[in-house]
């Protein structure tokens, strides 16, 4: 019997571990993904690196915070808080500025702001992005912060109901289980 519940309690277990971590999660680990550009996400204040290869070109993107693209968003490259220059983004979200001089740039689209520092020679580190990306909007800077959603919120309160159901359970089976060994023998 004791043996039977601990098949049952591993069961409940990995039960509740899937709940916590659903196959589709568990499943598109184990897939090679196909070739997306790395995405470096930077703390605030941090700077990026971007190199300009061998065009001297500081490109960008500008996108909402589903990934969008925005055309025709206004974008301001600073250095030293003295404006660059003011540019338009084109039908892919995308801003090019010539001639940067190497050095730290604010590079600012709608109400995001990012710090970047433009290598246009050889000696960019091997880390250096090609490309900067400014996330626009709202809901997108609202993740930053770590707010529990409704959605987070209901999963969360269903994990916790979960694993108090197999608890008691458990305990209920372990109880049933005691009367069965311990009963008195009957006569013929």
């Amino acid at each position: 019997m004791q043996g039977m519940s601990l098949f049952k309690g591993a069961v409940v277990a990995l039960a509740t571990f899937g709940v916590v971590c659903p196959q589709a999660t568990a499943a598109a680990a184990g897939q090679t993904a196909a070739a997306k550009p790395v995405v470096h996400i930077a703390r605030a204040g941090a700077v990026a690196n971007i190199k300009t290869a061998k065009t001297g070109v500081f490109a960008g993107r500008v996108v909402d915070h589903n990934g969008s693209p925005i055309k025709g968003a206004e974008v301001v490259v600073r250095r030293d808080a003295k404006e660059v220059t003011r540019i338009a983004t084109d039908d892919r979200g995308v801003f090019q500025v010539r001639h940067l001089e190497n050095g730290d740039y604010q590079v600012a689209s709608g109400g995001t702001e990012g710090n970047f520092r433009v290598w246009n020679d050889g000696s960019a580190p091997a880390t250096a992005d090609e490309y900067a990306l400014i996330v626009q909007g709202e809901d997108g800077a609202r993740g930053q912060y770590g707010g529990m959603g409704n959605g987070m919120l209901l999963l969360t309160a269903a994990v916790i109901a979960a694993i108090i159901i197999a608890v008691i359970a458990i305990d209920q089976n372990d109880d049933d289980n005691n009367d069965i060994v311990n009963a008195p023998p009957q006569s013929l």
